[in-house]
């Protein structure tokens, strides 16, 4: 799967009102017709007050965290996320842009992934300087080059104010600064709709075409569990969900467990995130 490159931020943070003006300004663009008569960069900067920076980095947002294609068009969490949600204030909707942005198989970059499913276990704290280590180690440029220190100290801050600034996913009570020291809290669950559409997105890319697999492979040290930082109960409620409303046929009287995929549409999920049907 396609993914954006390390250097997508332009040295910017993820910023949710930034976002919303892009999607709002991507509507209208593609609105204007097949061959509109400016380019898309241009058109956002003629109807926003984003910087030329922003107008870069935050469309690679977008698209890392699963609301835009790589060709600039809405995708259905895009559509949904419009239609519900355009601020984005809606804690399922934060938790579903952290999945894109952290899963193995893209859009979001591949340093992402890495240091969710690395370091972002709750109850663990990480020094500035050992992100610092894992990327000067982990990722190079498009070149094969190793990148320059500033650009790895940028990818740093970018990635930690992620989940710290609430113009971010700062509300979602991830992770927390101490000094030199990142702590990674237990936030609260995602909503089982939330972790059934990244589930469904998650068999898709990990497992195509496969209609059962084990279930130790979205629960306990999966990457799946890791993104959202819970335990086996968490994903088993989930589980139990989807299997209520006939996504999923859970096998669990005898070893091994498994799982099989039954249906895989996404917008009743959706729906019943933006509608609030949660289990109690």
């Amino acid at each position: 799967m396609e993914r954006i490159g390390t250097m997508f931020h332009e040295t910017i943070v993820l910023n949710r009102e930034a976002i919303r003006q892009v999607l709002k300004s991507v509507v209208n663009y593609w609105d204007l017709g097949d061959s509109p008569r400016v380019s898309l960069f241009d058109y956002i900067k003629e109807r926003t007050n984003l910087g030329n920076n922003y107008i870069k980095s935050m469309p690679n947002y977008a698209i890392g965290c699963g609301l835009l294609s790589f060709n600039k068009r809405l995708t259905q969490f895009g559509q949904m996320v419009q239609n519900n949600d355009p601020s984005m204030l809606h804690p399922a909707t934060q938790w579903l842009m952290h999945y894109y942005m952290s899963a193995p198989n893209g859009p979001g970059p591949q340093f992402w992934y890495k240091l969710i499913c690395q370091y972002m276990v709750p109850g663990n704290s990480i020094a500035k300087d050992e992100i610092l280590h894992f990327l000067a180690d982990g990722i190079e440029s498009v070149r094969g080059k190793a990148i320059a220190q500033d650009s790895l100290k940028s990818t740093r801050t970018i990635f930690v104010k992620a989940y710290t600034e609430s113009g971010a996913w700062g509300n979602l009570g991830i992770l927390t600064q101490d000094g030199d020291t990142y702590l990674v809290n237990y936030p609260d669950p995602p909503s089982v709709w939330a972790m059934g559409i990244a589930l469904l997105e998650y068999w898709k890319a990990c497992f195509p075409g496969q209609r059962m697999i084990h279930l130790n492979q979205v629960i306990g040290e999966s990457d799946f569990a890791r993104i959202f930082m819970v335990g086996t109960r968490s994903v088993n409620r989930m589980l139990d969900a989807l299997q209520d409303i006939g996504y999923v046929s859970l096998f669990t009287s005898a070893p091994p467990y498994g799982v099989a995929l039954l249906r895989d549409d996404l917008a009743p999920l959706f729906e019943r995130m933006y509608t609030g049907d949660e289990l109690d």
